[in-house]
């Protein structure tokens, strides 16, 4: 599975990169939803991990955005945003705006695993 990471941290890209590395996918970074939306534009995958909290766009601008898009692939890549704060207002938010899940920092492997099956096993239908 291809999967976009999003986030301006550099700590936080590379501790993610590597775990799905292990988990045998294929990773892009990006370090602001304007560059991931040009990447998205530019190719497809199968899946986004945004940052919620980001310099100019956070992750339901992202999502508002990418849904916009002309290109139906892009438009329906599965996003999952990834957040530090435990508001639940963020996580309603974010699923409102149909984000596939929201997973809160730090990271666990299962739970990150668990998010990217459930796209997998739903894009195969």
């Amino acid at each position: 599975m291809w999967v976009l990471v999003v986030d301006d941290s550099p700590s936080s890209i590379i501790f993610i990169s590597e775990a799905l590395r292990s988990l045998g996918h294929s990773v892009l970074t990006r370090t602001n939803g304007t560059s991931a939306l040009e990447t998205l534009q530019a190719m497809e995958v199968d899946a986004a991990l945004v940052d919620y909290h980001m310099p100019g766009m956070n992750a339901v601008t992202f999502i508002a955005t990418l849904r916009k898009q002309t290109q139906a692939a892009t438009a329906a890549t599965s996003v999952v945003v990834m957040t530090a704060d435990a508001s639940p207002d963020i996580a309603t938010a974010a699923l409102s705006m149909g984000a596939a899940a929201v997973l809160h920092k730090p990271l666990g492997l299962d739970k990150l695993t668990a998010a990217l099956d459930a796209i997998d096993s739903t894009s195969r239908r």
